[in-house]
């Protein structure tokens, strides 16, 4: 059995009809990640101010 997030991964690639269903979730995981990257600075900023 896939892991529930692997198979939301699958599942928005073939949504997508992307012709490379592959490079689709690299990229899509590449995104999640800088989005967390960009997010944990702040987050931390925000930990240490209250």
């Amino acid at each position: 059995m896939l892991s529930p997030k692997i198979e939301d991964a699958v599942n928005a690639a073939v949504r997508a009809k992307t012709p490379d269903p592959v490079l689709f979730i690299a990229e899509l995981g590449a995104n999640t990640m800088l989005a967390l990257l960009i997010a944990a600075p702040k987050a931390c900023a925000a930990e240490k101010e209250s």
